[in-house]
């Protein structure tokens, strides 16, 4: 069974995947430096979206930004 196949089977032929690239694990004295995000489609790279959070690129700018990702 090829790779598309099995997502159909699973039903995940559409669907994103989140990394965030943080300085630690505690969330009290840690940050997120960067957000990555992949949507997939029928197990294809469909689209790509990543931003680095610092002081240009604040967190609320990224989500705001990773809304209309999801939209397209």
């Amino acid at each position: 069974m090829d790779i598309s196949n099995l997502l159909d089977r699973l039903e995940l032929s559409d669907f994103v995947t989140i990394q965030l690239i943080t300085t630690g694990l505690d969330y009290r004295r840690h940050s997120i430096q960067k957000i990555t995000c992949i949507h997939f489609k029928n197990g294809q790279t469909f689209n790509e979206w990543n931003r680095t959070i610092d002081k240009q690129n604040s967190i609320k700018d990224a989500l705001l930004d990773f809304k209309e990702f999801i939209k397209s």
